[in-house]
């Protein structure tokens, strides 16, 4: 009877103890079950903020993007895309490194930028909606640079397109992304020949690969012995994005492939247009100066001035008389020569000059009144009248300086001829030089 009594006692200790431990696991059950509800309902409701600021971010960051671009709703509908920043252009020029281009006006200058080529550029130009900003939404819309010469190449037109697609090509693999649409092409713009390809490039990262991402514009010009590089591309997929979360409703009566295929392939195009036009001009526009040796001035020798000569190819100051050089006479504005003066018609000696003066230019007045004075005496001398011997003596005297003078500057001396030494009218000697004598004033024969 005992033993019976405490066999129940125990049955019922561990029915008890079993349905406390079942409530007990129940109890943690439920409770486990409300700690995954709850952070169920927390996870779903931070996703859904997140995806809220996410969308408000994309949506604040697409129209900062169409307003820089100056593009409208009504302008995508009607397949008119004309940026805005291809509408005007400043000029950048090098000084150090003698080339300048033109680049839309609000894209700003970065000087000596890191290039994929591992080397210092010369300059790049990038859009900013605010200058001051070290980034902005538009910064990488568009990319343009001036990188300078290309290291390792080979200057040559037969390889240039050669080489210039396979650095292009290793760049876009480098970075995970494939070439598309390549298209190779030549132009002279300013005396320099472009050799210019242009592709798109598509990287795996981005959720669009049957689409362009990036339009890339790339020209290797030849300088000299030396080739530069000029880069630019455009990023078509998210300026295409911007569009579509900026402007919702014009797809929002296509199904998703439909405007998948709107805006990834038709915007596209557009937008690829357009750029390429505006950076194209940028390229085209790059000029270069090319070094030339400038030679020192050279100033000019004086021009020797011939002095004049007289006629018949005497000196000056001279005249030709029969074959002899001799002195030209000075003449006075009345034609009367140096001191004489014109009276009634003759020549006669300037009474006023204070000053003795030589009479070599007056040996023809002077011979005409000597002559004349000579004739008056031989009058006389035949009407029996008698000349002191003093008056003789002058007469001689003057009629040796008188022929003196007479004598030209340089002329040969006139050949001699045998006379005879005394006069043939009064017996009188003569002297050799002697024309007249001196005694009776009768010529010499």
């Amino acid at each position: 009877m005992v033993p019976s009594v405490f066999a129940e006692a125990q049955a019922a200790a561990e029915a008890q103890a079993a349905a406390e431990a079942q409530a007990a696991a129940d109890a943690a059950a439920a409770d486990a079950a409300a700690a995954q509800a709850a952070a169920e309902d927390l996870a779903a409701a931070t996703g859904a903020a997140f995806a809220d600021a996410l969308i408000g971010t994309m949506q604040e960051g697409a129209q900062e993007i169409t307003s820089f671009l100056g593009v409208t709703e009504s302008d995508i509908i009607n397949n008119n895309i004309d940026f805005l920043q291809f509408k005007n252009y400043k000029k950048y020029q090098s000084i150090e490194n003698n080339f300048s281009i033109e680049y839309p006006s609000d894209f700003v200058i970065e000087e000596g930028y890191e290039s994929a080529h591992g080397s210092e550029g010369h300059v790049s130009f990038i859009p900013k909606s605010d200058p001051q900003a070290s980034t902005t939404a538009v910064s990488s819309l568009f990319y343009l640079s001036v990188f300078g010469k290309v290291p390792g190449s080979v200057i040559s037109e037969e390889t240039i397109f050669e080489q210039l697609e396979f650095s292009s090509l290793t760049h876009v693999t480098l970075n995970g992304g494939e070439m598309k649409n390549i298209n190779k092409f030549t132009k002279e713009v300013n005396g320099l020949k472009h050799h210019i390809i242009e592709y798109s490039a598509l990287y795996s990262d981005i959720p669009m690969l049957e689409n362009p991402t990036e339009h890339v514009m790339t020209s290797w010009v030849i300088v000299e012995d030396e080739l530069w590089e000029i880069n630019s591309y455009s990023n078509v997929s998210l300026i295409v994005l911007a569009f579509a979360v900026a402007f919702p409703d014009i797809t929002s009566q296509m199904d998703g492939e439909e405007a998948k295929v709107f805006w990834f392939k038709e915007v596209a195009e557009l937008v690829s247009e357009s750029s390429t036009r505006g950076l194209q001009h940028s390229i085209e526009s790059f000029e270069i100066k090319k070094t030339e040796s400038v030679p020192a001035p050279v100033e000019p020798e004086p021009e020797s001035v011939a002095e004049p000569k007289a006629s018949g190819g005497c000196g000056p100051g001279t005249v030709l008389e029969g074959n002899t050089c001799v002195l030209a006479p000075e003449e006075s504005s009345d034609g009367c020569a140096e001191g004489t003066v014109l009276v009634n018609g003759v020549c006669q000696l300037d009474k006023s000059s204070g000053t003795s003066m030589s009479i070599e230019p007056l040996y023809i007045v002077i011979g005409v009144v000597a002559i004349g004075g000579i004739i008056g005496a031989i009058a006389v001398a035949r009407r029996g009248s008698k000349t002191s011997k003093p008056a003789k003596q002058d007469l001689e005297e003057y009629e040796e300086k008188y022929i003196a003078k007479q004598k030209p500057a340089k002329q040969k001396p006139a050949e001699k001829k045998e006379t005879s030494s005394s006069c043939s009218n009064c017996g009188k000697p003569l002297k050799p030089t002697a024309k007249f004598c001196g005694q009776c004033g009768t010529p010499r024969s």
